[in-house]
């Protein structure tokens, strides 16, 4: 309805009356697709009604709209007979539509007709039709045939403007997820991302795209090659990011943006009110003190092509340069320790329990590794799941049923005990999710790992570490990756390290050393701890009757 407003002050420059321009809006500047033909009702009545607002006796008249449903080519067979009348030519693009559309249910506007001249095989088609002898069943195969052809024309047209909001699903069908890795495989995380990447074709060299999607894709590692095109061959003119809250219909961050379909030397202006509580009318007011200020703190000026040395080019517009410097540096975690993802059971309720609620006696401690877990004969390991936030020493509450029978069952399910070589090890580690900061805390010899507990192992770096990660500094680097609740491996390991050494490293260490024993002492004292021997408020008791 915006765009048709749009188009109809564009026609009024021009000197058309609203009337004339309400028809020729219509007809000659508003195009849409979609897998539903419902859609097709809802757009058509809706439009309808616009225009009529300026033009009363547009509704007497016949007017084309140029909506079209995808329909998919599933049970149409070209018989003999017809197959013979067609003759080899239009037989072969009968059949490479057929093929085109075979998953067209699914995949709508991302599948790429195989390109010909559509017209005129609808032309030719059209004329066969007419010809006497046809049976009832060739015609109907000849008119799927020419809608076919006339849906491979729109997805093949091109436009000066394309505006979608396209479909958010990271977990489609089997059958779509197939259909993304052969066609999209760089963007078949989330089929927003490869609808993104399909409306570039549908866009003319130098027109524009706008889109409103999840604002995921600005940072997680994901979509990385989506952010490179955008860097290489695109011009972000504007991105709006809003808060969670923002739309009173679902909780999803979005943002919404516009790129030109060619690359210029030319910034973006970028508006995060993801700060800014409320709905649509809060995020309006922000909107406009941010358009209206000269030096506004939420309003950035950022050249795309910057991002393309941040890792997996996140596009971390919110960064202060200071941190974006750091980036700079040689050296990432990864390069001198190893963070690891780590054991999805794929039934919890099977493997996994609180330690309370086995046999103590079942419960092997301290040992260094799983092959010397396994020889020992225990049932239970004790299992590092991550849990709330937890600096320095804390969270080891769980344990892993991993003996000799159920161990061959986890190599089998769930993600098959990967990183196995470094269970017992001594680590450091934080939860994947997490409603606070990030937190990282100190596991001692004898634990498994679980995917929301990542870990990290060292050689000799180990409580630098620790202490690094607990520091504002981590925070905000992290914060440099990603604006999400989640801290993947990938963003850890790629925040910058630098490496301490002498007197300073000393002192590192033995802060960090400090922290987890006070803050194990802490943990020991409840009875979530394995260690627990008594409650403070007993020793407290016992000592002021012995005093």
């Amino acid at each position: 309805m915006y765009a048709f407003e749009l188009f109809s002050g564009l026609y009024s420059e021009c000197g058309f009356s609203a009337a004339e321009a309400a028809a020729k809006i219509l007809e000659n500047n508003l195009y849409g697709m979609d897998l539903d033909e419902r859609m097709e009702a809802v757009c058509a009545f809706s439009l309808l009604m616009k225009a009529a607002m300026y033009d009363k006796g547009i509704l007497s008249r016949q007017i084309w709209l140029n909506f079209t449903v995808i329909r998919d080519s599933d049970g149409l067979e070209i018989p003999d007979s017809l197959k013979a009348i067609l003759g080899e030519e239009l037989y072969t693009k009968a059949m490479s539509l057929i093929s085109d559309f075979r998953f067209a249910d699914e995949a709508g506007c991302l599948i790429k007709p195989e390109g010909f001249d559509y017209a005129d095989f609808v032309l030719s088609l059209e004329g066969l039709s007419a010809k006497e002898g046809l049976s009832e069943a060739d015609i109907e195969v000849i008119r799927r045939l020419i809608d076919l052809a006339k849906q491979a024309a729109a997805l093949s047209r091109k436009h000066s403007v394309v505006a979608t909001n396209p479909p958010y699903s990271n977990k489609p069908s089997k059958r779509l997820k197939g259909f993304l890795l052969k066609k999209y495989k760089a963007y078949a995380g989330d089929l927003f991302s490869a609808v993104m990447k399909r409306s570039f074709d549908f866009c003319e060299k130098g027109g524009c795209c706008a889109f409103l999607t999840p604002y995921v894709w600005l940072f997680i590692a994901t979509h990385e090659q989506l952010r490179k095109d955008i860097i290489s061959s695109k011009t972000l003119e504007s991105l709006l990011l809003f808060e969670y809250s923002a739309f009173a219909d679902a909780t999803v961050p979005l943002c919404a943006f516009a790129l030109k379909n060619e690359s210029e030397d030319r910034q973006t202006v970028f508006i995060g009110l993801d700060a800014f509580r409320g709905g649509m009318e809060i995020q309006e007011k922000y909107l406009l003190d941010a358009l209206k200020a000269a030096d506004c703190p939420y309003k950035y000026i950022r050249d795309t092509r910057s991002f393309a040395s941040l890792p997996y080019s996140s596009f971390a517009f919110w960064a202060d340069d200071r941190l974006l410097q750091a980036f700079k540096l040689p050296k990432r975690i990864v390069d001198i320790a190893a963070p690891r993802q780590g054991l999805a059971t794929g039934d919890n309720s099977r493997y996994v329990r609180y330690w309370h609620e086995v046999c103590f006696e079942d419960i092997g401690q301290n040992f260094g590794s799983l092959r010397e877990f396994l020889l020992s004969g225990k049932k239970y390991m004790p299992y590092n799941k991550g849990g709330s936030f937890c600096r320095w020493y804390g969270n080891q509450d769980r344990v892993l049923r991993i003996d000799a029978p159920y161990f061959e069952e986890l190599k089998n399910r769930g993600n098959r005990l990967p990183s196995r070589q470094l269970y017992g090890r001594e680590c450091i580690s934080w939860s994947k999710v997490t409603s606070g900061d990030f937190s990282m805390r100190y596991i001692p010899q004898g634990f498994a790992f679980d995917v929301a507990g990542c870990s990290i192992f060292a050689e000799s770096d180990l409580w630098c570490l620790l202490a690094f990660s607990n520091s504002v500094v981590m925070q905000s680097l992290l914060h440099v990756m990603s604006k999400t609740l989640n801290y993947e491996v990938g963003a850890v390991k790629s925040i910058p390290y630098k490496e301490l050494s002498g007197e300073l490293k000393q002192q590192a260490e033995a802060l960090a050393k400090e922290s987890v024993a006070a803050a194990k002492e802490e943990w020991d004292r409840y009875e979530q701890s394995r260690d627990f021997v008594c409650n403070p408020l007993v020793k407290l008791a016992k000592k002021k009757r012995n005093s």
